[in-house]
């Protein structure tokens, strides 16, 4: 079986209601307004583990219920981070913030990525 045939063999995430009550619509579409031409980090966690990774590939769906999509290599350790836990976390980053989008790309090599910038929980 090829590298393609295995991917796509693999059963889609599942959708399920969310864990808590979504934001407004107001709200939504405000935070979404900013998005059009950001880079963002998409970042997970699960159990004592957390991944983050650069991502471009991020699209506001739908305002009502608010949806966001994400493209991720399914195979990443993201990826499965956020099949495990059900959630995500999305930061769109500003201008000035370059460190920040190259370290979650991997362009300081192998460091931890979340002592570049300031994180919350």
């Amino acid at each position: 079986m090829t590298e393609f045939e295995r991917s796509a063999a693999v059963t889609p995430m599942p959708l399920s209601e969310p864990g808590r009550p979504p934001v407004t619509r107001l709200e939504f579409a405000e935070a979404m307004s900013r998005l059009a031409a950001t880079v963002c980090v998409v970042a997970g966690n699960w159990q004592s583990e957390r991944q983050g990774r650069t991502a471009t590939a991020v699209f506001s769906l739908s305002a009502s219920p608010p949806s966001i999509l994400i493209s991720l290599d399914r195979t990443c350790r993201l990826a499965e981070l956020i099949l495990a836990s059900g959630r995500f976390s999305i930061a769109m980053l500003a201008q000035g913030q370059d460190m920040i989008a190259d370290a979650f790309a991997g362009k300081h090599g192998d460091i931890d990525r979340f002592s570049v910038g300031e994180w919350q929980a």
